[in-house]
């Protein structure tokens, strides 16, 4: 069973590895070993992750099994309601196939409406188009998006996407 709850700070640790561990996944799919490793190095110390933060909501994903007893976050989800935007939503690979991420994106867009935002924007890596399609993501237009990796820039393909609530 897959519960979803605000992120506190003690899930940041767990929030960087579940981001890593999806990007170093699934990343192969859409891109190269360059590409794949500056996505996986946010470079943002774990400590400034928005968990708490004004203009931020940050959800956790566990996964409780019968024979558990005790959960670990296994994905997280980031929202900037401000801004009508999903910033992150990032599944352990191991919990795949298991609909944690839609459990994930249930709970921002739950939390959206709550706000009474009316849309939602998001930028996907091209792994994850498919997803968003699924949940009534509509592209909206293809881009590039840059980042610093060892000194060098890297740019990824990505694709715009909003969803009407």
């Amino acid at each position: 069973m897959v519960t979803v709850r605000p992120a506190a700070p003690d899930d940041r640790p767990r929030i960087r590895e579940c981001h890593v561990a999806a990007v170093r996944e699934s990343g192969p799919d859409a891109y190269d070993e360059r590409q794949v490793a500056a996505w996986a190095d946010t470079g943002e110390p774990v400590e400034d992750y928005p968990v708490e933060s004004d203009g931020h909501y940050l959800v956790v994903a566990e996964l409780h099994d019968v024979t558990a007893t005790n959960a670990d976050v296994v994905g997280y989800g980031h929202l900037v309601p401000t801004e009508g935007e999903i910033r992150a939503v990032y599944v352990h690979p191991d919990a795949g196939g298991r609909s944690v991420g839609s459990a994930l994106l249930d709970a921002l867009e739950a939390r959206a409406r709550d706000l009474r935002l009316d849309s939602l924007s998001l930028t996907a890596s091209l792994n994850a188009v498919d997803f968003y399609e699924q949940a009534g993501y509509e592209r909206a237009g293809r881009d590039t998006y840059s980042t610093i990796h060892d000194g060098e820039t890297v740019e990824l393909d990505i694709e715009q996407m909003t969803k009407r609530l």
